[in-house]
C-alpha cells in the first residue's frame, strides 16, 4: 500500500490542531515526517473518516471551514 505522503512540518501541524489524529500518524511516520506508513485499506479508511471529522469540526462562527480546516483539506488533497 502506497504511504501517506506529508510536506515538512504538516506532521506537526497535525500534532498541535488535531492530536487525536496525530495518535494515528505517528507510530507509522518516517524519520523526516514525510511519509506515513499505511498497512491496510481499513486502516486508511480510518484515517480519512478522523480527517473528515476533523474539518468538519473546523469550523468558524459562520460555519466557514476555518484556516486549520484548510489546511488539513489541503494535507488531503496530496493523497
Amino acid at each position: 500500500m502506497e504511504p501517506m505522503y506529508l510536506e515538512d512540518g504538516d506532521l506537526d501541524f497535525i500534532e498541535k490542531k488535531y492530536p487525536d489524529l496525530f495518535a494515528l500518524l505517528k507510530d507509522g511516520a518516517n524519520k523526516d515526517k514525510t511519509e506515513v506508513e499505511l498497512h491496510s485499506e481499513e486502516e486508511w479508511e480510518t484515517i480519512q473518516d478522523l480527517i473528515v471529522d476533523c474539518i468538519s469540526g473546523s469550523l468558524d462562527e459562520h460555519d466557514e471551514v476555518n484556516d486549520d480546516g484548510i489546511r488539513l483539506e489541503g494535507i488531503m488533497d496530496i493523497q
